[in-house]
């Protein structure tokens, strides 16, 4: 289905923070500030959503773009050996 690993990493990156967050692990991040009961679950459960978050708005976008541009540039050789 999908060909390409950028690709893949993306959707990847994608689904675990939906899992995180249809579980409900946004609640927990509070912690990280210190406005909520600290308890070593809750710390952990806060952290891997940050964590999620940050990669699903940062990292996963890049890789689409490097999806795109290897899809690109693999479409332009093809055209050229034509």
């Amino acid at each position: 289905m999908l060909k390409n690993n950028f690709l893949r990493g993306a959707a990847a990156i994608f689904g675990v923070f939906l899992v995180l967050s249809l579980l409900g692990f946004r609640q927990y991040v509070n912690v990280l500030s210190g406005t909520g009961a600290i308890e070593a679950s809750h710390l952990f459960f806060g952290l891997a959503y940050l964590l999620s978050y940050i990669a699903a708005v940062i990292l996963a976008p890049i890789l689409l773009l490097a999806a795109l541009f290897s899809s690109a540039m693999r479409m332009l050789s093809r055209r050229m050996r034509q």
